[in-house]
């Protein structure tokens, strides 16, 4: 079972390509997050919402946001790839580059759908997640000195440890989705069995739902209920049965996945996040420290 929430839908949005009337999915006009309509044969943006103009900083006129803006130079490419997968496909998420307000670049998880009527098999939808709150001047906490953080698997059986009275495990999974992979590393009398450093395809992965929908976090009340492969793969067969997933991103997108594991049922409540809160910046400095070293 997943945690979410229910929103309300917006009626399809009208634009025109060609001179012929077409509609978007859903208004994108009232969403709180940047999204625009991008016509592929002229590379025209039709629609802009207000959380897009803010973010590039377009002016009010639709003419004054163009794709050579939010995309210059080399990052156009894998946006027009994108947004052609899409056609194809009916969707396409993942991580692309932009240039913001300031013209500096910053990366998102973009999540591309075909636009209907006219511009069916031309126009495609372009919503983007999970942004940086600051991508212009954000700047990385300084690290801390190289004796102060442990190697991976102290520093794991540590942060669980902290934690102990609360979950049965913890695993980090380093998201390697260019290679079609994760590799998974656990903590905790959960995971004792589980081999060090073992490799898992991202297909059908907990990194895969995050990216896919742009979720903040996951959670799975049991995994014996579960229909992913992940779930009976790599979770049930160590005997947890629920587990709460927290996501790390950085300039290329997702990297890394926490996630707190118990070997009862329905374990982690929706608020799980404020509980588990104390973990992710131990956990950042831990893994930044291990690429660091070459992993």
């Amino acid at each position: 079972m997943y945690y979410g929430f229910l929103k309300e839908a917006f009626l399809p949005a009208a634009y025109a390509a060609d001179g012929l009337a077409g509609t978007c999915q859903m208004d994108i006009g009232g969403i709180g997050y940047p999204v625009f309509a991008l016509d592929l044969p002229t590379q025209n943006l039709l629609i802009v919402n207000d959380a897009a103009r803010a973010l590039f900083a377009a002016p009010h006129d639709p003419d004054g946001l163009t794709l050579a803006r939010i995309a210059p130079d080399d990052l156009s490419a894998p946006l027009l790839l994108a947004a052609h997968k899409a056609l194809g496909d009916d969707v396409w998420a993942g991580t692309l580059a932009f240039s913001n307000a300031q013209r500096r670049k910053f990366s998102a998880k973009v999540r591309l759908t075909p636009c209907g009527g006219a511009g069916k098999g031309r126009v495609v939808r372009v919503a983007l997640l999970n942004i940086p709150e600051t991508p212009d001047s954000a700047t990385p906490p300084p690290p801390a000195p190289p004796e102060a953080i442990p190697p991976l698997r102290e520093g794991l059986e540590s942060l669980f440890q902290a934690h102990a009275a609360d979950m049965d495990g913890l695993l980090f999974s380093d998201i390697q989705s260019h290679r079609g992979q994760v590799v998974v590393y656990g903590a905790g009398p959960a995971f004792r069995k589980l081999k060090w450093g073992a490799e898992h395809a991202y297909e059908g992965t907990i990194a895969q739902d995050i990216e896919r929908f742009g979720l903040r976090s996951l959670t799975v009340e049991d995994t014996l209920d579960s229909i992913k492969s992940i779930d009976w793969v790599l979770f049930a067969p160590h005997g947890v049965r629920s587990y709460f997933a927290l996501p790390f991103y950085g300039e290329q997108g997702l990297h890394a996945v926490l996630i707190c594991a118990s070997l009862r049922p329905a374990a982690f409540g929706a608020d799980a996040g404020e509980r588990f809160s104390a973990l992710a910046g131990p956990f950042e400095r831990l893994i930044a420290a291990w690429r660091a070293k070459g992993r």
